[in-house]
């Protein structure tokens, strides 16, 4: 589009400029450049059209009779808002568009807008946003793809299983819990395992510790971790008879534990796919293996029976009271 005054015979024609949704679409591409000046603008002439007219609707925006100063003070915001990305001063931008042509002195103090269309400036900040989001979300998609990329290439071969060996281990677990019950904690207990020898072995310790963490898989992860003189127990399976809550499945994943073996699922409270699978929901960059239903029904019936005489427990408590 030219952007200067056409002459015809001895008239001089005032070409208007237009500003349509074309032009928006080319705006917000400018608006993925960093740190250009209005010099280098200057050198990308579809770049610079598109930015003089998306200057001028902010200038035109307002009922406000336009003053040199006012234009001024819009092109500022203009800058710091949908230009935020030009290197420019407002005064600077002022006199370049009237350089080309597209506002005008009017009378002594006024100025005129030469642009005619139907689009206003709140719209345009409204389609940048939305381009902006879509942006952010495609951004967001992307990395999401390539963290789950990542883990699937990173994901060490899946450990061979031998049942037989995952009951004995289960037992000596349930050894833990039905300890632990004996001091009066819930019966869960754990058993850590690694190059078929059991590096430690506990049940839960809430109330004997008053931890609130002191669950027995965090505790064999601490004595582990203590005794190898290492945070992370990769190669390592963890037993234990309850799957692990959530507190204690971000642990494992933190400890890079190989392979969790678990007997009673907790669909309230499990963090490995009960309530919710916490190593794919939190993106952790690791995930055990996770292996439920071992002595299913031992554990299980430790943990019912356990709650029933607590719940018979405190009603004969009420009863009497």
């Amino acid at each position: 589009m030219m952007h200067k005054n056409i002459l015809l015979g001895r008239n001089i024609v005032s070409v208007r400029y237009g500003f349509d949704r074309d032009d928006m679409e080319r705006f917000e591409r400018c608006c993925l450049m960093r740190g250009i000046a209005l010099d280098g603008l200057l050198k990308r002439e579809e770049a610079a059209d598109t930015v003089a007219k998306a200057a001028v609707l902010a200038i035109a925006d307002g009922a406000q009779p336009l003053t040199r100063e006012l234009a001024i003070e819009r092109l500022s915001d203009f800058l710091s808002v949908e230009a935020n990305w030009l290197q420019a001063e407002p005064s600077r931008l002022f006199d370049w568009l009237l350089e080309r042509g597209l506002i005008e002195n009017f009378h002594e103090s006024g100025v005129r807008c030469r642009l005619q269309t139907d689009l206003t400036r709140e719209q345009l900040q409204a389609f940048l946003s939305e381009k902006k989001r879509e942006r952010e979300r495609m951004r967001e998609d992307k990395r999401t793809q390539l963290q789950e990329k990542n883990r699937l290439i990173n994901a060490p071969k899946r450990p061979d299983v031998d049942k037989d060996i995952d009951e004995a281990m289960m037992r000596l677990a349930l050894q833990e819990a039905r300890a632990a019950e004996e001091r009066g904690e819930v019966p869960v207990g754990a058993v850590l395992v690694r190059a078929g020898q059991v590096l430690c072995a506990d049940g839960n310790r809430v109330i004997e510790r008053r931890d609130p963490t002191a669950h027995a898989e965090m505790l064999v992860l601490r004595q582990a971790a203590q005794l190898l003189e290492n945070e992370r127990l990769s190669d390592a399976t963890l037993y234990v008879t309850l799957e692990p809550c959530p507190m204690c499945a971000c642990a494992l994943a933190h400890a890079r534990v190989e392979r969790v073996v678990w007997g009673a699922d907790d669909p309230k409270n499990g963090g490995m796919g009960g309530r919710l699978d916490l190593a794919r929901a939190a993106g952790l960059n690791h995930r055990a293996y996770g292996d439920a239903g071992i002595l299913r029904d031992e554990c299980e019936r430790m943990l019912k029976t356990f709650f029933a005489r607590r719940r018979a427990e405190r009603t004969t408590d009420e009863m009497e009271s």
